[in-house]
C-alpha cells in the first residue's frame, strides 16, 4: 500500500484542495490559517446548534471542495478543527444528517457522516449513522427562500428501521452548514416523535450571521 501510494503521489502531487499547492493535502499550512474557527450556539427554529465558522472566504471554497469535487478528506480536517471545542463536552450521540440514497450514489458519500464519523473516532462518542433516513429526494436548500426551505424538508426524514432511540440520551445532529435550521429542526422533530427529550445541531459553517 506504502509503495503505491508513493508512485500515486509521484504521478499525481499531492495538492492543496484550496491554492493548489503541491505537496499538501488536502489544506497547505497557509490555507489552514485562513480558516476562521469561532465557535457560536445559536437557537434555529426552537434546536440550539453550535456553529464554528461563518460560511465565506475560506470556509466556503473548502466546503465547495468538499462536496462537490469530491474532497472527502476535508471532511477530517472540518472534524479535527472542530475537536478541540467539542472535546470540553460531556459525551453526546452523534446522528450525521442524511442523504438520500441518490443524492449519494451520485456524490458517493454522505459529507456530514464524514464529519461525524470522524469526531467520533476523535472523541470517543458514539457515532449513529442508521437512526434516520432521508425519505425524499429533496432540492437542495441553497436554490430556495426561507419559506421553500421548511416545506422542502417537511416529512423528509424517518427514523430508520429497527433504530431505537432512548428519551435521556444526548443526541447531537451533525451537518456541515447551517442557514435557517430547518433541515436540523425537521431531523429533530422526527427524534421527538419517536422519543427523544436531549437533542441539539452541531454545523462546522453558518450562512448567516448569528448572536
Amino acid at each position: 500500500m506504502g509503495i503505491w501510494k508513493e508512485l500515486l503521489d509521484f504521478v499525481f502531487p499531492p495538492s492543496c484542495v484550496l491554492c493548489g499547492e503541491n505537496g499538501t493535502h488536502p489544506l497547505c499550512r497557509s490555507c489552514m490559517g485562513k480558516i476562521e474557527i469561532d465557535p457560536v450556539c445559536s437557537t434555529k427554529m426552537g434546536l440550539t446548534v453550535t456553529s464554528f465558522s461563518k460560511y465565506e472566504d475560506a470556509t466556503r471554497t473548502m466546503l465547495a471542495r468538499f462536496k462537490y469535487d469530491f474532497q472527502e478528506q476535508v471532511g477530517v480536517i472540518i472534524a479535527d478543527l472542530m475537536t478541540p471545542y467539542l472535546s470540553t463536552l460531556a459525551p453526546r450521540i452523534l446522528v450525521p444528517v442524511p442523504l438520500h440514497f441518490v443524492k449519494i450514489r451520485q456524490r458517493g458519500f454522505n459529507q456530514s457522516a464524514i464529519i461525524a464519523k470522524r469526531l467520533s473516532k476523535n472523541l470517543g462518542w458514539k457515532y449513529t449513522p442508521r437512526l434516520i433516513i432521508r425519505q425524499r429526494n429533496t432540492k437542495p436548500q441553497f436554490e430556495l427562500d426561507d419559506e421553500e426551505r421548511l416545506a422542502n424538508v417537511e416529512k423528509a426524514f424517518a427514523r430508520y428501521p429497527f433504530a431505537t432511540i432512548h428519551p435521556d440520551h444526548p443526541y447531537m445532529l451533525v451537518d456541515d452548514i447551517v442557514t435557517t435550521g430547518a433541515t436540523l429542526a425537521s431531523c429533530a422533530k422526527m427524534l421527538r416523535e419517536s422519543g427523544a427529550t436531549r437533542i441539539e445541531g452541531l454545523t462546522f459553517a453558518r450562512a448567516r450571521n448569528v448572536n
